[in-house]
């Protein structure tokens, strides 16, 4: 069977008109109720609210990142796709209950994308885009940012305020820790390990969207066998399957490897915090940028006093530069860099205030508790446009006769920052 995809928009305002009508409209189009509706308990609105997070940030807002020793491939053995092993599992009798409906002439072999199901795209890991990224960033430091500063640098300390200076410059667009990338716009549900596509296609295509799934007869058996096995249909990438880790659905399969309540139990065990390795990675950024321009430029002359001076430069080590470099250095980079990355739009006097009590909390117990203050007063979601809170607050902000989008923003980034009041 054909399937006609052809009427992709392109204009910018019809664009815009055809989204509003897709986000209100498309599961009315499906059939699966009768007016119409933002999501249901099978389609799920992963732009919207905290679910633009989901798989992302644990149960206490950290941005977290799955640990792949837990994980299973999944369909195709030519393919190389995996997710967690209770999602390869889940989707493994998904696809059998679809090869049924084949077999018993429920729906028919071509008539859509999702029969027979193939699994196309599993988990996209994030960390390694993320050390690609880094590594552009450490060229563009070298090659561009460094042009008129080389004789500035001479060893590791005096390349640290530098470096400094790049980070900050850079962190508002490009995330330089973990915490922060892994909630940015660079990165999706894919990074979970917990969600599978079953096509490639267009993300941007509604078309596609439109009559290759929602309006396709054999979507609804589709859809309902996906949630009767655990999973949620991505409202605006429906082939995209995601695992309902609150779904009693989902629950035999999570039970079969984690003990407990299964969001907090897959959290819990199956991923790793950022927060608790964003120092050291950061740390290892320095080392990568220094070692990379030393490396190139080992050598270097200019001129005192009309005598010549020659700088000999030699790459360092992690060793040594956590053993030469006080803990207090990294500490307020962090603090600096999170602000920027996240927007949480602190001045000068929060920020210094927040970086002092990390300060005491390092020489009266450790780095890592100092850590885990700072991450504290950045693991928000709540400013970011879309998030329930945000929409909330903006509405009332909006309501003042004066008001514009720079009050409104300021309004809400107000009142995240007083949720975080707390000292320690």
């Amino acid at each position: 069977m054909a399937f006609d995809a052809s009427n992709k928009t392109t204009s910018s305002a019809r664009l815009t008109i055809e989204r509003a009508r897709y986000n209100a409209r498309i599961i009315l189009e499906s059939g699966e109720v009768t007016v119409p509706t933002w999501e249901t308990k099978r389609v799920k609105d992963f732009l919207s609210d905290e679910k633009m997070f989901y798989g992302r940030i644990d149960e206490q807002n950290n941005s977290v990142f799955p640990n792949r020793d837990l994980f299973k491939q999944v369909g195709s053995k030519d393919k190389q796709v995996y997710a967690y092993n209770f999602v390869a599992d889940a989707f493994t009798d998904l696809e059998e209950r679809i090869q049924s409906f084949l077999r018993s002439g429920f729906i028919k072999q071509g008539e859509s994308p999702f029969a027979p199901l193939t699994c196309e795209k599993g988990y996209v890991n994030p960390i390694s885009i993320h050390s690609s990224r880094m590594n552009t960033l450490a060229e563009d430091f070298v090659s561009r940012f460094l042009s008129d500063k080389m004789m500035q640098i001479s060893d590791f300390s005096t390349f640290i305020p530098i470096f400094r200076q790049y980070l900050l410059i850079n962190a508002p667009v490009n995330p330089i820790t973990k915490s922060s990338y892994l909630i940015s716009r660079n990165v999706s549900v894919l990074s979970s390990g917990l969600a599978i596509e079953i096509y490639n296609g267009d993300y941007s295509d509604d078309a596609i969207k439109r009559n290759l799934f929602y309006t396709n007869k054999n979507f609804a058996p589709f859809r309902n066998a996906a949630y009767q096995h655990g999973f949620m249909i991505d409202k605006h990438i429906p082939w995209r399957l995601i695992a309902d880790l609150n779904s009693p659905n989902m629950k035999p399969y999570v039970s079969k490897y984690y003990i407990g309540t299964p969001s907090l139990s897959v959290f819990t065990t199956g991923f790793d915090r950022a927060y608790e390795s964003d120092i050291e990675s950061l740390i290892r950024l320095s080392v990568l940028f220094y070692n990379i321009f030393a490396a190139r430029f080992p050598i270097s002359q200019t001129s005192k006093c009309s005598e010549p001076v020659t700088i000999r430069r030699s790459t360092t080590n992690i060793d040594d530069v956590i053993a030469s470099t006080p803990s207090t250095t990294w500490l307020s980079l962090y603090a600096e860099l999170r602000n920027l990355e996240i927007g949480m739009g602190y001045d000068e006097n929060d920020i210094a205030y927040i970086i002092e009590n990390a300060y005491d909390l390092l020489n009266k117990v450790d780095i890592a508790t100092a850590t885990g203050y700072i991450n504290s007063k950045f693991n928000s979601v709540e400013h970011f446009g879309g998030s329930l809170f945000h929409d909330i607050v903006s509405r009332e902000a909006a309501k003042g006769p004066d008001a514009d989008q720079a009050d409104i923003t300021a309004s809400v980034k107000r009142s995240v920052q007083a949720s975080k009041f707390t000292t320690y």
